[in-house]
């Protein structure tokens, strides 16, 4: 993705933390076909053993994201 987007994240909006999982709602800007855009997206992960085991995206724009990703 970051090399088809370009992607710069722009804001942190909020992080929730559990002992063995997290999340971070985040916006990021999105170059795609020079054009710019905003996407949001909340990031959940879960750790085991002091490691990143899994992280799961939802976006907001999911046509833009298959679009990039199908190109």
């Amino acid at each position: 993705v970051q090399e088809k987007t370009q992607r710069v994240p722009i804001e942190v909006i909020d992080v929730i933390e559990i002992p063995d999982r997290a999340a971070a709602w985040v916006r990021e800007r999105w170059n795609v076909d020079r054009q710019t855009g905003e996407l949001m997206r909340l990031l959940m992960y879960r750790v085991a053993d002091s490691k990143l085991a899994e992280c799961w995206l939802f976006d907001h724009d999911q046509a833009l994201v298959d679009r990039v990703l199908s190109a």
